[in-house]
């Protein structure tokens, strides 16, 4: 079974009784959540310190901690079918940390882009963005969420948080699989579009008699039509391995265009090891053709089951200053002391006070580490003509914070 959690962020509604065991409202005061940390996750998106997601992310990282893997859906979020959630869902959360429409990367800390000036001092570069209007979370991703904000006391906004994290950890798995390629800012969408990519979740879509619908129209198809087009779908497959493509006129891109149109209507009712195993033959139909039919059958396999992206450097430094270094350092002490001062229990007037000033002290370390980063990385760019005056300036502002 799957359990659903429907956040209301109003107080004063009064919610419907269900008998369901599976479905349950939620509803908090924002003191609890505050309490912890759990603020200014959407601050950007609603313009207040406390939103639904800060106390979705609070619920699910201080309270119901046994969930091994839980998706944050918007209500503007058109999921087709049952179907749909639970294929994507069984195929990429057993081995995946997060599941997410696709992601952009700063690596060097650049400002002037998206909405990074007002983020740049929730991490250190390198950083990430990405929609987050349905993301998939494990367990670990989650943990890190509240170890977060417990050591900074807020968090940070929803679409560089998730990401960053992720990528900074260095042992989280990520992916972005297509059927999250329609979770976009702004598009609108048609029934047709729709019933072409079945599996597909779609934002935004805010009209919700539509939800209604269209669920109706797609629901009429029947287990028997489904079925037909699996099989004829692996036929087609078959016939394309069966063919000597140096000797035959047989239209390749004709067929592998139909195989792109049916595995979007079937890779939902396909279990997760056979589309796994779709993978690897369409990968090993790439071999031995040209390179534009290899590149179609190597979309294709990502279509049939998407490997995690590639980790990224976490060091993107590799020969890193002494200020770099201990500015890192200072960084990692910082979390400690904060750490050991928010146990479970009652703080102490003075103690309040220190985690204030140590929550202080780590954003001015992660601006100087920040810069330091940016520093560096132009010194890489550039040569060494820049690298005294970046390392002494640097340098001489650490000694001046320090003392």
């Amino acid at each position: 079974f799957i359990d659903v959690f429907i956040l209301i962020d109003n107080n004063a509604f009064v919610t419907p009784v269900f008998s369901s065991s599976n479905l349950q409202f939620l509803q908090f005061n924002e003191t609890v959540c505050t309490k912890y940390g759990f603020q200014e996750a959407n601050r950007i998106g609603v313009g207040k310190s406390c939103s639904a997601w800060d106390k979705a992310l609070y619920y699910f990282s201080k309270v119901s901690t046994h969930y091994l893997f839980v998706w944050f859906i918007e209500d503007d979020v058109f999921i087709p079918s049952v179907q749909a959630f639970l294929s994507l869902h069984e195929v990429y959360s057993p081995s995946n940390d997060m599941v997410t429409a696709a992601l952009s990367y700063n690596r060097d800390g650049n400002i002037n882009i998206w909405h990074w000036r007002s983020s740049s001092t929730a991490f250190a570069p390198p950083w990430a963005n990405g929609m987050v209007c349905a993301i998939g979370c494990s367990r670990r991703l989650l943990s890190a969420i509240g170890e977060y904000a417990r050591w900074r006391g807020q968090l940070t906004f929803i679409e560089n948080l998730f990401h960053t994290l992720a990528i900074q950890d260095g042992n989280m798995k990520f992916v972005t699989p297509f059927e999250l390629n329609t979770i976009v800012y702004r598009d609108t969408y048609t029934l047709e579009q729709i019933q072409r990519r079945p599996n597909n979740w779609w934002h935004p879509v805010k009209n919700f008699s539509l939800h209604r619908e269209w669920r109706n129209k797609l629901s009429q198809k029947s287990s028997v039509d489904i079925n037909n087009r699996i099989r004829k779908f692996y036929s087609t497959l078959q016939q394309l391995q069966t063919i000597d493509t140096k000797n035959s006129s047989f239209d390749f891109m004709q067929h592998i265009a139909n195989l792109g149109v049916e595995i979007e209507i079937v890779k939902g009712h396909i279990k997760s090891f056979d589309r796994y195993q779709l993978r690897k033959q369409f990968l090993q139909l790439a071999h031995n053709l040209s390179k534009n039919l290899a590149d179609l059958f190597t979309v294709l396999a990502d279509h049939a089951f998407k490997l995690p992206e590639p980790q990224i450097n976490r060091n993107i430094i590799e020969n890193k200053t002494v200020a770099h270094m201990m500015l890192e350092k200072a960084i990692k002490n910082n979390k400690q002391m904060i750490s050991q001062l928010t146990t479970n229990r009652s703080l102490s007037a003075d103690e309040m006070v220190e985690i204030t000033e140590l929550r202080v002290d780590a954003i001015r370390l992660i601006v100087k580490l920040s810069r330091q980063i940016r520093c560096e990385l132009q010194v890489i760019a550039c040569g060494p003509m820049i690298e005294l005056y970046c390392v002494l300036v640097l340098h001489s502002e650490f000694h001046i914070f320090i003392w």
